[in-house]
């Protein structure tokens, strides 16, 4: 299981993009049923940083919660984790279609 340390930005040469990413990945891979499914894509801007979390059709009520209360939890943690990097956060939940 991914652990998830605040001190990893100031110690390491992991850029704090990445931290954002890897923390959103970790969150929804405990959620969901599939996993190994779940991906996440970051779009960088200057000052805005799009989180595009993608997982099966299966669970993407699991990532949603009822009434959205779930996703609202994840965009409101995510944007608190990237105000510290003076960074605005954006997540976007997509579903992976079948090919």
């Amino acid at each position: 299981m991914t652990t998830f340390s605040p001190s990893v930005c100031s110690t390491s040469s992991i850029e704090p993009e990445d931290v954002l990413k890897e923390l959103l990945e970790a969150i929804a891979k405990v959620l969901v049923d599939y996993p190994e499914e779940v991906q996440v894509n970051s779009v960088e801007g200057q000052e805005l940083t799009v989180l595009e979390l993608r997982v099966n059709p299966e669970d993407l009520d699991k990532v949603i919660g009822r009434h959205g209360r779930l996703a609202q939890a994840l965009r409101t943690i995510l944007g608190a984790a990237g105000f510290t990097l003076h960074k605005r956060v954006i997540v976007a939940i997509i579903e992976i279609r079948p090919t």
